[in-house]
């Protein structure tokens, strides 16, 4: 869940639990709470904004983990790198020369050639332009049907 949110919300998130944690103190001081409980709230709100810290943290280096194992295999020539696929989330923007007149289904393995143009971060996705479909097309089978006999040519 705290995957989908952007950057700047989970930014909110952690700066909001470690603001909430130095707030108790002062509620429970200003309100007579016992030393126990004023200890017990601060540092549950420090260890979940530790936490949301470390995920947070986890994200970036699969993000960064990733780009990077695309671009050194790009970098040896291997353009047909896979590109991962995380729930039903594309990871990847492909503008083709030559746009197909239909999209490939959803999951449907798509073989191309492209260059990189940008790439977002948050979710992630690698724009790509000038691309060209390397998909093997599908040939009708020969010897199968009907033939249409052919027309006899008039002769004057």
């Amino acid at each position: 869940m705290l995957n989908n949110l952007p950057t700047g919300a989970r930014a909110a998130i952690l700066f909001s639990l470690l603001a909430g944690s130095q707030a108790v103190v002062a509620a429970g001081l200003a309100f007579g709470w016992s030393a126990g409980a004023i200890l017990t709230a601060g540092i549950t709100l420090v260890v979940l904004a530790g936490v949301l810290f470390v995920l947070s943290l986890k994200m970036v280096r699969t993000i960064v983990g990733d780009f990077t194992r695309h671009t050194r295999e790009m970098g040896k020539g291997n353009l047909a790198t896979e590109i991962r696929i995380t729930g039903n989330k594309a990871e990847a923007e492909v503008k083709l020369v030559e746009p197909e007149k239909t999209a490939p289904a959803p999951g449907t393995p798509f073989a191309f050639q492209a260059n990189p143009v940008s790439v977002d971060s948050q979710p992630f996705l690698m724009h790509m332009d000038q691309g060209v479909d390397l998909t093997p097309k599908k040939t009708p089978a020969k010897g199968k049907g009907k033939v249409a006999p052919k027309a006899k040519a008039k002769r004057k």
